[in-house]
């Protein structure tokens, strides 16, 4: 049995040295350039729908920097595109791993040859070539840095294992970067995560500023109870030595009274799951407020790899008097930062009001509340605005009950014998948990309701609310009548409807005090589930929503509504109403359609096609499918907004920049033509068409800069030569321009 063992220590003892070699040599790549050893972005930032795979190496806003081979290997894969990542190239490392150059401004004369014949065979700029047995050796010249495709100029690289999937470059580069300065952590979010959640006595998230302290430890500005289940979101950001650029932290571990129950590290991304990045960030505030906040929890359908060390979900349960939590900041070199917070269990209850009067200078109020409530406070007032203090007050009866309930009889002394309105505060171990202000006069003055969609339920939210005698609040849906009570905070009040049962129905929400309706409003809404193909219909049929059982990752509600009237946009020809979807934001997990019905147009269907009003008021034309034969278009859509059918009746912004028209010159090297299309767009370099003396050339598209570039691949013979260039949009609307020039030799001295 020793002896055994004695052979499993050694072949462990060899194996972990063996590993440890390979790791080493894995690790000794070779810096992709020369053009800095600073990043500009790092590994799994956040993109719109997408994770950042790569590291960004800083090419101080120039190109032109040369680009090595990391390691022997062989070019594996290049890919040129107007889009994306530009010119890039893919090197198949010895090792079996990838590396990945993208946005080059070019490559090496043999690689330049040898790509120009791919294009020149399929008469395209946009090509996809796969070499074979293009052998490279470590250091070897490649390429030179730019700005095709997406971006300023930079130099993207990634590092991807034998099966494509990314990985962390900075694992092969330790020693490369150097950063010795810890994340900064900005704003920390408690979200309520079940109907019954409250956060500081509220169903809606929380946002709390962090402050810096010493060893870069950070606190809550403000005091934090809550009740039920909820989870923690973090605003941050992290920074390198030399730059100003800001980056995404690494490693995150959340610890719920000493005990780990989240840990994310950024390590590996597979190209399947990087559309979760919009789960991954609380979405709605992202939408609205502009904030990124990454949420500290794992919601079931968020299959991210990043938490395969985590020991839990972050679902914090809040249950006993308080919690502590502490949550862990590191970036990849160890930097670290610190939160340090503890959250009281808040008492989720609402005073029962029996009784509220007075008599002259007196106040007489009976109400029942629970055992936990440790401290009680009145204020009166003339008006509801302006409160004097309470500074006696005599309990004349009190009833213990089942349950931990108590009923009070008090009596006040109040300053004023106008006071109308008492306000009750309710605390526990000196910290206000809830508040009831009640009319002493039994009327009852209930305000206007602010309707909240939260994605899953309705929030009734308004500014102020009094519990008074006989007040009677409940909802009306297809499943029947339901009864609420309202939950009395601080500054509002708020009050949860039911949740959704059927994919439409209505909410007619009632107030009633002493049998006389205060409040009544009625609305109609609809439901996306899960897990579920569904179809919608509107407005006698004139649109349609169709969803499949993929579209969304949870439930959403929303509702919609019709404009009056077309609006007018200047330029644009706008043939509908404005459609509007308004619903708390959620990404699609896939796509949902959206069809509309024409009755007649006065342009070609070919140039129809939805809009989009953004929240600032900006138009994007998102296009759709017409179909003539119908009479209608539709369009695939990721998200609710809303909506307007435009047309795309403009051509595209062409204009010929190089050479001039009637120019003389020795030689022709390069034609440089401006280009535009603000609606519809350009999709592909095959709508530009650039001849000379009808012989066509490549295009070489930059969309970000509205540039074309196309270089004659024959030499030109003296005389008189026309250019004719003609780009069609996606609309089908065509722009043409022509512009002669002349080859003049020089006769030699």
């Amino acid at each position: 049995m020793r002896r055994i063992t004695h052979l499993f220590k050694i072949k462990y003892v060899l194996l972990f040295g063996f590993l440890t070699i390979f790791n080493a040599r894995a690790q000794n790549y070779l810096w992709p350039t020369s053009a800095s050893k600073h990043m500009s972005s790092s590994f799994c930032e956040y993109r719109p729908a997408h994770y950042h795979s790569a590291i960004d190496i800083k090419t101080w806003n120039r190109e032109g920097y040369p680009v090595f081979a990391v390691d022997d290997g062989q070019i594996y894969r290049i890919r040129i595109s107007p889009f994306g990542y530009g010119k890039v190239m893919y090197l198949k490392l010895k090792d079996g791993r990838f590396a990945v150059y993208a946005h080059l401004k070019k490559f090496i004369p043999k690689i330049e040859k040898a790509l120009q014949a791919q294009q020149l065979k399929k008469m395209r700029y946009s090509i996809d070539w796969y070499p074979e047995n293009w052998k490279v050796k470590r250091g070897e010249l490649l390429a030179y840095t730019g700005q095709t495709g997406i971006g300023v100029p930079h130099l993207h690289f990634e590092i991807r294992d034998s099966l494509q999937h990314p990985l962390n470059p900075l694992v092969y580069y330790r020693n490369e970067i150097k950063d010795n300065i810890a994340p900064i952590l900005q704003e920390l979010m408690i979200i309520p995560l079940t109907a019954q959640s409250t956060v500081n006595g509220s169903h809606l998230p929380h946002i709390f500023p962090l402050t810096k302290g010493p060893n870069h430890t950070y606190r809550l500005k403000d005091s934090l109870s809550a009740h039920g289940t909820i989870g923690l979101a973090l605003r941050s950001y992290d920074m390198a030595n030399g730059v100003y650029n800001k980056f995404t932290f690494y490693r995150t571990h959340l610890f719920w009274d000493g005990k780990e129950v989240f840990n994310v590290s950024y390590d590996t991304l597979y190209f399947s799951k990087t559309h979760l990045a919009d789960v991954e960030v609380y979405y709605p505030f992202k939408t609205l407020l502009h904030k990124r906040f990454r949420k500290l929890f794992i919601e079931p359908f968020n299959t991210l790899p990043f938490y395969h060390h985590s020991p839990g979900n972050g679902y914090l349960k809040m249950q006993g008097k308080s919690h502590h939590f502490r949550l862990v900041v590191r970036d990849f070199f160890g930097n670290t930062s610190v939160v340090r917070a503890r959250i009281q269990n808040e008492m989720n209850f609402n005073p029962d009001v029996q009784f509220a009067g007075k008599s002259g200078y007196k106040a007489y109020l009976k109400f029942t509340i629970p055992s936990s409530v440790q401290n009680i406070a009145f204020w009166s007032s003339v008006d509801g605005n302006h409160w004097l203090p309470i500074n006696y007050f005599e309990v004349l009866e009190h009833v213990f009950s089942a349950g931990g309930m108590h009923t009070f009889v008090i009596k006040a002394d109040i300053r004023d014998s106008n006071a109308t309105y008492l306000r009750a505060e309710f605390s526990r171990a000196g910290s206000t948990q809830h508040i009831c202000f009640v009319s002493l006069n039994d009327s009852c003055a209930v305000p206007g309701f602010k309707w909240m969609n939260m994605g899953k339920r309705f929030l009734a939210v308004t500014d102020s609310f009094f519990c008074c005698q006989n007040l009677n609040v409940a909802v009306q849906t297809k499943s029947g009548m339901h009864s609420l009570t309202p939950d009395v905070h601080r500054n509002h009040a708020e009050i949860v409807l039911p949740a959704p049962e059927t994919q439409d129905d209505f909410l007619h929400f009632t107030l009633r005090h002493s049998d006389s309706a205060e409040y009544d409003t009625t609305f109609q809404y609809y439901t996306l589930f899960p897990g579920k193909a569904q179809n919608f219909s509107f407005f006698n049929n004139r649109l349609q929503l169709h969803s499949g059982r993929k579209t969304v990752y949870d439930t959403l509600l929303f509702t919609l509504q019709k404009s009056d009237t077309i609006p007018v946009v200047k330029g644009i020809p706008t043939l509908s109403p404005v459609f509007a979807f308004n619903w708390y934001p959620q990404i699609f997990r896939k796509a949902a359609t959206l069809t509309l019905r024409i009755d007649s147009v006065s342009v070609h269907w070919r140039q129809l096609g939805f809009g989009k009003i953004g929240h600032s008021g900006h138009l994007s034309f998102i296009g759709g499918q017409a179909d003539s034969a119908r009479k209608s278009i539709r369009a695939r859509i990721k998200t609710l907004g809303h909506f307007i059918l435009i047309a795309d009746t403009t051509a595209p912004k062409l204009k010929i920049l190089q050479p001039a028209t009637d120019a003389i010159l020795s030689k022709l090297k390069e034609i440089r033509i401006s280009l535009d299309d603000t609606l519809s767009g350009i999709d592909s370099d095959r709508n530009i068409r650039i001849f000379i003396d009808n012989k066509q050339l490549i295009p070489e598209w930059d969309p970000e800069r509205h540039l074309v570039v196309a270089h004659p691949y024959w030499k030109l013979k003296p005389g008189q030569h026309k250019i004719n260039v003609t780009v069609v949009d996606l609309a089908g609307n065509r722009a043409n321009k022509n512009a002669k020039f002349s080859i003049q030799i020089k006769d030699p001295e």
